[in-house]
Order: C-alpha cells, then structure tokens, then sequence
C-alpha cells in the first residue's frame, strides 16, 4: 500500500512536535515523580509537575536545548554524542527539582553532577540490558510494568547520590547562582 510523502512529513513532523512540548515535559514529571517517591508514596499527579508549576516553557526551552545539544554532538561523531548524553543526564532531573532554573546552571550543574561518573553510568545502563532483552519476550509489557519503573527508580537513586554530593561539594546546600534558592 503507497503512503502519499505529504502524510509521512506530517505525521513525522506532529511527532517531533508532541515529544517537544508534551514528551519532555512528561519526562520531567516522571523524574519528580521518582525522586518524591523515594522518600514517600507520591501521587501519580506529579507526572503532570512539568504542565503545573508555572515552568511549563523553561521546561521546553531546557529539554529542547538538551536534545539540541545531543543531537549536534552525535553528528560530529558518535561518541561525543555518547558523552553528551550521559554528561546531560542529569538535566531532566534538575529541573523536576527546581523548574525555574536557568538553562546555563541546569547543564553546568549536569556536568558536574556527572564529572567521573559517566562509565558507572553506563555500566548501570548494561546491567539492565538483560531486562529490556526480557521485555521483549512479553511484547513490551515486563517493560511497562516492570523494567521501566524499576529503571526510573534506580536512576532517581543514581540523582539522589550526586545531587547529595554535589551540594556537599558546594558547601552544604549553597545554590549554584540560581535564582534565590538553595538548590
């Protein structure tokens, strides 16, 4: 069956658009989701925390940036943009954190957050490679009930430790020049 090119460049184009300004929003609900989690049964509501908080478009505008990033980095070569995407890591979590941060401090803190350990990080991401390969087995759906939650946890434990020694770093809590607040 012939798809007309016109439909192929819409829908591809509506895609991009929805994971622009819903899907990286969700994704920073989710990563507020599972750090609140750790310390108490969050509501499933806070997946909406990137639509409620008032920081809707520096959400977009930091995600976007992020992906932006990424992406020019993997054209240069593959492995930088393997580099950039753990050294970014961080980012979505920062900002389900304090949403009203500036693009400029999400990334430096990322960076620094993510200074050494970006082969830890990827040697956790390998250990899971046996989940997502089971995942496949049950059409997706050990994945959806299962391995992503359980990644998602583990990766908010992963914030949670270089969140924590990254304030130690900065003196116990000092904000690192965001707007007013202790990060």
């Amino acid at each position: 069956m012939y798809i007309p090119e016109g439909i192929t460049v819409t829908v591809s184009w509506m895609t991009l658009l929805i994971a622009i300004f819903a899907g990286n929003v969700f994704t920073v609900g989710c990563c507020r989701f599972f750090v609140e989690n750790r310390e108490y049964q969050a509501p499933v509501s806070k997946v909406f925390h990137g639509f409620q908080s008032g920081h809707y478009t520096n959400a977009v505008w930091i995600m976007f940036l992020r992906d932006v990033k990424i992406v020019l980095w993997t054209f240069l070569f593959i492995i930088p943009g393997i580099v950039k995407t753990y050294e970014y890591r961080m980012v979505s979590y920062i900002l389900a954190d304090q949403p009203d941060i500036s693009a400029r401090d999400a990334f430096a803190i990322s960076r620094e957050m993510m200074r050494g350990q970006k082969v830890d990080a990827w040697i956790l991401d390998v250990s899971f490679l046996g989940w997502w390969f089971a995942a496949t087995f049950t059409c997706g759906l050990l994945g959806i009930f299962w391995t992503g939650p359980y990644v998602h946890a583990t990766n908010a434990e992963l914030y949670a430790v270089l969140r924590e020694n990254w304030m130690r770093k900065q003196n116990m809590g000092q904000s690192y020049g965001t707007q007013g607040e202790t990060f």
